[in-house]
């Protein structure tokens, strides 16, 4: 959901999904990002219902890496994907992070998901 007059993800609203459908994985992606994304209330949400978030870094990887964008992270999704190829010189490539450390069994099986799914 998108509230038009914010220019923004309409956070009742997506909140209200989520929890209403209960998925495993929720998205995060825009091609066009005015403000930062309400990250903190949807990562509560999908927590809340078992889902991981995914907060697709692609075209603003840069300016989270110059500390001039939100920290989807630190502000509660589990990955963040991004294409290098749109911030760093050379080739087509892409990378995908988490702060799940791996050192507790739900981290484990998290981490063991994440890599079958790449």
């Amino acid at each position: 959901p998108f509230n038009d007059e914010e220019m923004n993800i309409d956070v009742d609203g997506a909140v209200k999904l989520i929890k209403r459908v209960k998925p495993k994985l929720a998205l995060n992606g825009r091609s066009v990002f005015l403000f930062p994304s309400p990250i903190k209330e949807i990562a509560e949400a999908a927590h809340d219902v078992g889902a991981y978030l995914v907060y697709d870094a692609a075209h603003v990887l840069g300016l989270i890496a110059g500390k001039q964008f939100q920290d989807p992270l630190r502000e509660g999704a589990d990955v963040m994907s991004g294409s290098t190829h749109k911030t760093l010189p050379g080739p087509q490539g892409g990378m995908i992070v988490s702060n799940h450390k791996g050192d507790t069994k739900e981290d484990k099986s998290f981490l063991r998901k994440l890599g079958f799914g790449v």
